[in-house]
């Protein structure tokens, strides 16, 4: 699990707006929701035109950034694409859908195609389920399931490569895999909040009507058998696979992180306010939740320092850069090859400063040495030693 994961930092994003969905092109990011708003870092963002529209899910691919919404004004479905993130081209209720009302629709992106969740059909006693696909974000075709057995919102959608899920309360499917399709559990009536496909799995976050329940399951076949993973007492909001890891997000600044999808960590927000939405970039990875809160991670390439102390008496270490004068344990991370210089010094406590002494070091660099000078090429966990 790369250690910028497990910390985190809120940014200003310059409105109060509820975001509810980001994705990332790489080197930008666009978060949307009540607004809209791009940055080039994940720190500093702009405010942009938020199209009269409250948007509910955003993607990234072949060049454009796709978000799907409701248009305010007309209470009709809109498409919005771009490719900068910045100037928005508008598509309103391109499926004749009508009334938008209620409905909140999921996009993803992969082997090259737009996905979106559309709606359940009945008709005649059997349901069929529709959705769509576009190569740009501008032009899209009708594809169903017929004999979908239960119907509802929302409709949700993950693809990994060729791997495309969808799912909608109580069911699973595989369109383009194995022809299964099975109630997700039907003893314990999950309804999927999240999904997501990755590492031979699929991943889903799910609200139970039994509390213990709810929380993170997966399925390697299709919803036949489901294993929970980790229990939650907040509602998952979003699953994201970032290739060699994943991380989930959810109500009351949950965030949890995971190398397989099995075995999860909680990891400290900062915040009670509800998560909706992660994306990677090519640097860091940025979470998106209500009253326009915005979080971001460190630098994936981070390197970490992890300095701690030991002995009998009080000492300090300054680490220089960034000029930290650490009197307990610390964690500071840094760009990849930066050379640094840690300074030991008995701390200027009275009754210690003729008796406390620099016992040396240990862990990450060795020597009693006060003051060394090092290169970070990796993580290093360094333990100062002070003595009488």
């Amino acid at each position: 699990m790369k250690e910028a994961l497990l910390h985190w930092t809120m940014v200003k994003s310059g409105t109060n707006g509820d975001f509810f969905a980001i994705a990332s092109s790489g080197s930008t990011f666009v978060a949307a929701g009540d607004d809209i708003s791009s940055s080039n870092d994940g720190i500093n963002w702009t405010i942009g035109n938020p199209q009269g529209a409250n948007i509910y899910s955003a993607a990234w691919g072949g060049g454009v950034f796709v978000l799907i919404g409701c248009q305010i004004s007309s209470n009709k479905m809109v498409i919005l694409n771009s490719s900068d993130g910045m100037s928005w081209n508008t598509l309103l209720d391109p499926f004749n859908l009508g009334s938008c009302s209620g409905q909140a629709y999921h996009i993803c992106f992969g082997n090259g195609l737009f996905d979106m969740g559309g709606f359940v059909y009945w008709g005649e006693g059997e349901g069929v389920l529709y959705y769509f696909e576009s190569n740009d974000g501008t032009s899209w075709q009708q594809q169903e399931i017929p004999n979908w057995p239960v119907g509802g919102d929302p409709i949700l959608v993950a693809r990994d490569g060729p791997v495309l899920a969808i799912a909608t309360p109580l069911m699973l499917d595989v369109p383009l895999g194995p022809s299964y399709q099975d109630t997700l559990g039907s003893s314990n009536q999950l309804t999927p909040t999240a999904l997501c496909v990755g590492k031979g799995k699929i991943l889903i976050g799910a609200w139970c009507n039994n509390p213990a329940d709810t929380g993170i399951w997966t399925t390697t076949d299709c919803g036949i058998t489901l294993n929970l993973r980790v229990a939650t007492s907040s509602i998952v909001r979003q699953i994201a696979f970032l290739g060699d890891s994943f991380i989930a997000v959810g109500d009351n600044g949950l965030i949890l992180v995971s190398d397989d999808g099995v075995t999860w960590t909680t990891v400290p927000s900062g915040t009670n306010i509800n998560l909706m939405g992660v994306a990677v970039g090519d640097s860091r990875v940025v979470i998106v939740g209500e009253q326009g809160t915005i979080l971001v991670s460190d630098p994936l390439d981070s390197i970490y320092l992890s300095l701690s102390f030991k002995g009998t008496c009080h000492g300090a270490v300054l680490i220089t850069p960034p000029g930290l004068l650490a009197k307990k344990a610390v964690t500071v991370h840094f760009p990849a090859g930066t050379s640094i210089t840690l300074s030991a010094r008995p701390r200027l406590s009275k009754g210690d400063l003729l008796q406390c002494k620099f016992a040396g070091w240990r862990g990450g660099i060795t020597g009693t040495n006060p003051d060394r000078k090092i290169t970070l090429l990796k993580d290093l966990k360094i333990m100062a030693v002070f003595n009488r």
